[in-house]
């Protein structure tokens, strides 16, 4: 026989507390005055409607659970709260909760935060609809192993007397290495108007950022350490074939994906095949205190640095048509433009000036092309990159007064 579907609290609290499934009546509102502890594993919390004015909806205490097709509403008032967490699902450092389902839901008009995961491990939040957030959609607070995939977030805003809100953060209860979310995978997730960063880490390790549509957002994806008090870099990360796209956003937009560690302490990851849309008076890619040896940024739709200019020192001058500049996508620099010798000529100042040094130059000096100037009885110089980013033309005597042209390209490796 079908059981009757629930349509109190009273019932549903009483449900709880013996397990299995508890199927409730949508088509009934159920005020929660309290929060529902869901404390058995194996409970499958199937359907239902239920509003929450403060605190969490739901908080799961056991493993094996399953939160499916809910449907809650909290109390924003425009007013931050940070107790309003409306899933809260809550393990332990040593006993993290293990097998939480989450799916279905649509999750709406939070104080604070709609789905919040912590110390779980190889879960799932996905097909869920999370939206009216006063500080972020989905939490993931010292995960190992959780997937969030295919959720829509939207409409997240910086709440009076917060500095930020996140569509998707991934991040650590203790700020210590031991506590970092890692191996985890955020897929096919529509996040928009979030008006601080759409999909962030602070200091993860080894997750992989995939196939995410993210708008209208001030900062889309962020693979950072944090603020200045942080201890953890992010690592072994992966962003690959995002579409970014900061075009209607609320707040001005300022970096399309962001990676970044700190002195020290550098991130790694591999940013390659994203599409960057809204950042042309932003920062498409920004990169800041990074490894080389484990970061490749790459095959995106705007390159790692664009086309930018080179610092001339020692009396080397621009050519007025075609300035000299340098870009940077993964192990290659490209040049284009052109640069004038000083009086006394190339063997006088051989350093023309220095690129910016986003790339972490190759150990050694590295041979990149000869140059001739643009006439035809001017010299021929040999143009390198030393170590620390500085330009030069190796050439004999030539005092010459002609264009030399900075083309081609060479394997920062």
């Amino acid at each position: 026989m079908t059981p009757v579907a629930i349509t109190t609290q009273a019932d549903l609290a009483a449900a709880l507390a013996i397990g299995g499934d508890v199927v409730c009546d949508p088509t009934v509102t159920i005020e929660l005055t309290d929060t529902m502890t869901v404390a058995q594993s194996g409970t499958r919390v199937l359907g239902g409607t239920f509003t929450r004015t403060t605190g969490p909806a739901f908080l799961v205490t056991a493993s094996n659970v399953e939160l499916s097709g809910l449907n809650i509403v909290g109390g924003n008032t425009g007013i931050y709260d940070d107790s309003q967490k409306l899933v809260y699902v809550l393990g332990v450092d040593g006993a993290p909760l293990s097998d939480i389902d989450i799916h279905d839901c649509h999750v709406t008009n939070t104080a604070a935060h709609g789905i919040w995961l912590e110390w779980c491990s190889n879960s799932r939040v996905h097909s869920n609809v999370v939206e009216h957030c006063l500080y972020s959609g989905v939490m993931i607070i010292s995960g190992d192993g959780i997937v969030i995939a295919d959720n829509v977030i939207s409409d997240v805003v910086i709440a009076p007397g917060q500095a930020n809100c996140y569509g998707i953060a991934l991040t650590d209860s203790e700020n210590s290495l031991a506590a970092r979310t890692q191996r985890c995978i955020v897929s096919g997730n529509r996040v928009s108007l979030v008006d601080w960063e759409g999909i962030d880490t602070h200091g993860g390790d080894g997750l992989v950022i995939t196939g995410n549509a993210v708008s209208a957002t001030r900062r889309c994806i962020a693979v950072i350490t944090g603020n200045d008090t942080r201890v953890a870099a992010p690592t072994h990360c992966v962003v690959n074939g995002n579409v970014v796209d900061g075009t209607g956003a609320r707040v001005v937009p300022d970096i399309g994906i962001f990676l970044s560690g700190f002195s020290g302490a550098p991130a790694s990851a591999v940013i390659t095949g994203n599409q960057i849309v809204g950042y042309d008076s932003a920062q498409p890619i920004s990169t800041n205190f990074w490894q080389r040896v484990d970061t490749m940024v790459a095959n995106n739709s705007r390159p790692h640095v664009p086309w930018t200019g080179v610092t001339l020192t020692n009396g080397w001058t621009a050519s007025s048509s075609f300035p000299p500049q340098f870009t940077v996508d993964g192990n290659t620099v490209s040049f284009r433009g052109g640069v004038v010798p000083p009086a006394g000529g190339i063997s006088a100042h051989p350093v023309i000036g220095s690129l910016v040094n986003p790339a972490s130059w190759p150990a050694a000096r590295t041979f990149y092309a000869t140059t001739h100037g643009s006439n035809g009885a001017s010299g021929i110089g040999v143009l390198n990159v030393d170590t620390d980013g500085t330009l030069r033309i190796d050439y004999g005597s030539t005092t010459d007064a002609f264009t030399y042209w900075l083309t081609g390209m060479y394997s920062a490796i």
